[in-house]
């Protein structure tokens, strides 16, 4: 449990690598939308707004995924049915959580 949980630091590392390099995306995505006929400034914002959205679903959902997994291990040492429920339950919370932020 104490390996998995030390993932957590480098799965946080692989994901400000990706957001590092999409942050350039998104920037460039920005400018486009803004000054594209039709699109306007409300256009880029709202662009910008789902991707912040995106980066702290994606922060969150990593480690809440994580932490799951731990705690779905330690209880997989007490029987297999406390371990499904732990890791329906951590499961099914994250994926509410990343929905309801992108529907944000």
């Amino acid at each position: 449990m104490a390996e998995i949980s030390g993932y957590i630091d480098s799965c946080m590392a692989y994901l400000k690598r990706q957001y590092r390099v999409l942050s350039v995306y998104t920037i460039i995505m920005f400018a486009v939308l803004t000054f594209v006929p039709g699109l306007g400034l409300n256009t880029a914002l709202c662009f910008v707004m789902s991707a912040l959205f995106s980066v702290l679903a994606g922060f969150i959902r990593m480690k809440g995924a994580t932490k799951a997994n731990v705690r779905t291990t330690d209880a997989a040492q007490r029987g297999v049915r406390e371990a499904l429920n732990i890791a329906f339950t951590g499961g099914s919370l994250l994926g509410l959580s990343v929905v309801g932020m992108e529907l944000l």
